[in-house]
């Protein structure tokens, strides 16, 4: 029996997984690693502690699933995480990943200076996230740096360094840093020469499911996969998650229910009414694109409740050996479709898609008295589903016509949270058994890499999510009426307090 070693490299943690060619996960591994905040508005990370967290995850997997061999390899990784290296592939300073936002005002004249460029050959505005916009503040504040950088790479190429001794990088990942043509398929000079960066730095590209090298002697060691296992270049951990729910056709759209809340459907064309709307970025599965929506405060919205309302459903916990979010959704058992007339925005920290507000915060609204906990667990639950539907619509106004939902992540594992979504969708969901959707699709793009047959990913895709279908949710006719209702107040709401976002104000300003 083949097997497939997924590894994802996320914001706070590595996951890893073992899959069999039929699209069993047969093991998991995981392990932690620091983010640090040297200044406020800043994020970086060590490359290192990174791959101290891929070997733990990778080796506690392999161990789980019994060390026989593996016929591939594939990572994905969080975007624009951006590694500077010397010429003997040792970082120079630590990487600036997607959350630092220092680079505020190199976005802002990039958007003044290229606006054409942007909209033409990027598909996207420039903002502090990308790794094009961290370049040009490392040249006018870090040149030193640069200068000694000779190599530059995105987070999970930094791993495939480490595993391979070669230098590379995939489309999907190239494609969301603001230095790829989406036209052309290649790199951008004229951003890069915006920050002086010679276009020799960059990696070579390829496609997801390339072969890039073999597991070297040394990593081997180091993490327990077995030498000269294939590497493939992988993908960004959207297009990976992508992979792994199995939305690569027009009309399946894959929603991810984590810390954060991805909203991604397949398209075979860029739209440039997209610009400034959602992302645009390139599909692991040859001529597809990805469109996303994000909810910024998606699975967080939960677990800052909990966090600061959930003392008894921990107390509960302890005693019962019940999760506790388990406890808290449980509550809404008093409440009702619409949360008895309660509202929540669910933005926690600012708003993405379809706002583009990072000054935007969350509310409770039109909240009485008479009104308890199960109430509001109800309307933070309807709350992040009102959101998902703003990115759904959006794809719609787009052209995409949506049919189903792949749901995975955290909250996928709640039937209360995922019949809210199908409700406030009206459409059907079907959740993935393994819901680490990112680390799944890395596996399911190694078992793809190792194929000889055409279009060999494709096929994987349709074997795996036939294999990982989980439950599934049809929308009720009544409650999806009443969320209609309500979705035209969060609307009203919302807007409201994006106009005071804007202001400058807070709801009492």
């Amino acid at each position: 029996m083949n097997r497939y070693l997924g590894i994802d490299l996320g914001t706070s943690a590595v996951k890893a997984l073992v899959l069999d060619e039929s699209g069993r996960v047969l093991a998991k591994g995981s392990a932690g690693h620091p983010l640090a905040h040297p200044e406020v508005g800043w994020s970086e990370q060590s490359p290192g502690d990174w791959w101290q967290a891929v070997a733990s995850a990778s080796g506690q997997a392999l161990a789980r699933a019994g060390h026989s061999p593996l016929s591939g390899v594939a990572v994905s990784g969080q975007l624009n995480g951006l590694v500077l290296l010397d010429d003997r592939f040792e970082p120079v300073a630590d990487a600036l990943i997607w959350l630092d936002q220092r680079a505020v005002s190199e976005a802002a004249d990039l958007n003044a200076r290229y606006p054409e460029l942007l909209r033409a050959a990027v598909v996207n505005p420039a903002s502090a996230i990308y790794a094009g916009a961290k370049l040009l503040w490392l040249h006018r504040h870090r040149p030193e740096l640069l200068e000694r950088a000779r190599h530059l790479l995105l987070a999970k190429d930094y791993i495939n360094l480490r595993l391979t001794g070669e230098l590379a990088t995939d489309t999907s990942d190239a494609s969301c840093t603001l230095l790829y043509d989406l036209r052309s398929d290649d790199w951008l000079p004229e951003l890069l020469e915006a920050a002086d960066v010679p276009l020799e730095r960059l990696p070579p590209l390829h496609h997801s499911t390339d072969v890039i090298g073999r597991v070297t002697a040394a990593a081997a060691e180091a993490t327990g996969i077995p030498r000269g296992t294939p590497v493939m270049a992988g993908a960004g951990d959207v297009t990976a998650l992508s992979v792994g729910s199995g939305a690569i056709d027009e009309d399946v759209v894959s929603v991810t229910l984590g810390t954060a809340g991805h909203v991604v459907v397949a398209s075979r064309n860029l739209t440039p009414a997209g610009y400034e709307r959602i992302w645009q970025m390139r599909h692991a599965v040859p001529e597809r694109y990805i469109r996303l929506g994000l909810v910024m405060s998606g699975g967080l919205s939960l677990a800052w409740f909990e966090r600061e309302l959930g003392a008894e459903e921990r107390r509960q916990a302890t005693v019962s050996g019940r999760d506790a979010y388990e406890l808290l959704i449980a509550r809404t058992a008093s409440s009702e479709p619409g949360a008895r007339g309660v509202l929540f925005l669910p933005f926690l920290e600012g708003a993405a898609t379809p706002f583009q507000e990072p000054a935007l915060r969350g509310a409770f609204i039109n909240v009485a008295s008479s009104h308890v906990k199960g109430d509001l667990v109800q309307a933070v639950l309807e709350g992040v589903a009102y959101n998902v539907r703003d990115c759904v619509t959006l794809f719609e106004e787009l052209g995409s016509d949506l049919r189903e939902v792949r749901l995975s992540e955290g909250g996928s594992r709640s039937d209360t949270w995922c019949q809210v979504v199908a409700d406030v969708l009206r459409k059907p969901v079907v959740t993935m058994h393994e819901i680490d959707a990112s680390a799944l699709g890395a596996a399911m793009i190694a078992m793809a890499g190792v194929s000889p047959e055409p279009d060999a990913l494709r096929r994987v895709v349709s074997t795996v999510v036939r294999t990982q279908a989980g439950r599934h949710f049809t929308p009720r006719t009544e409650a999806a009426n009443v969320y209609d209702r309500a979705y035209g107040r969060y609307r009203q709401a919302a807007a409201r307090l994006l106009a005071w976002a804007r202001e400058g104000k807070g709801p009492t300003g």
